[in-house]
């Protein structure tokens, strides 16, 4: 059996996702006394990765709590269909995340899908919250962001005719712009940055309507030019 051709290396919080898990565990259960660790972060006096991990480790909630919060981040149903469509038309699927591979894998678990995940590690407790760890020995690890996404990209172009790339954020920048504009999806901050750079790029609000996009070989929608 060949090994797929085609690839879709894609961001999970707010793209897989359409939501995030800092939005759904780390803001209504976070413990009072935790640090300002954004301001800290804005000062440069630690990284993204710190700050992500400090807020992480300071959720307080039951596990029951954090099992609804992992059922509310799970992306609509249609999109274990769009996984396997994509594969028996030869793509394989990448979930590269920043976040932590602990609810990565568990969303994926409610869903019943089985991916890549390339993400740092971690383990959630109840009193201790979800204690994410540095990817030290991971080929793509960076200091700063835990995972970085453009090594990933940049050896699957190596190793894959073709690669696709979906996110939302500002970490998802640099991929966005490596990929072809026919290849690149993009919503909320990267959709809007992509359009400020005059840059051509698949919109999409469910994750699942990417698959639709890449079978028909649509082409990216064209960026909005000023009359001179």
């Amino acid at each position: 059996m060949s090994l797929p051709s085609k690839i879709l290396i894609t961001d999970f919080d707010g793209t897989f996702c359409t939501r995030d898990f800092f939005e759904l565990a780390v803001r209504p259960y976070l413990d009072p006394a935790s640090p300002d660790y954004w301001s800290q972060y804005s000062a440069g006096r630690i990284t993204h990765f710190d700050a992500m991990s400090g807020f992480f480790g300071h959720i307080r909630c039951t596990a029951a709590e954090m099992d609804e919060v992992l059922h509310a981040l799970a992306p609509v149903p249609e999109t274990v269909d769009a996984i396997a469509v994509l594969r028996a038309q030869g793509w394989d699927v990448w979930i590269v995340s920043n976040g932590c591979e602990w609810y990565i894998r568990a969303v994926l678990g409610i869903l019943g899908v089985n991916a890549r995940v390339i993400a740092s590690p971690g383990e959630f407790e109840p009193a201790r919250g979800l204690r994410m760890s540095p990817p030290t020995g991971s080929p793509y690890y960076n200091p700063a962001y835990g995972i970085e996404k453009l090594r990933v990209f940049e050896e699957a172009r190596r190793n894959f005719e073709t690669v696709a790339f979906a996110g939302n954020g500002p970490p998802d920048l640099a991929c966005a712009l490596a990929a072809r504009p026919e290849l690149r999806f993009a919503r909320t901050w990267l959709a809007n940055e992509l359009r400020r750079r005059g840059e051509s790029f698949h919109s999409f609000h469910h994750w699942c309507e990417i698959a639709g996009r890449l079978l028909q070989g649509r082409r990216a929608e064209q960026p909005q030019l000023k009359p001179p």
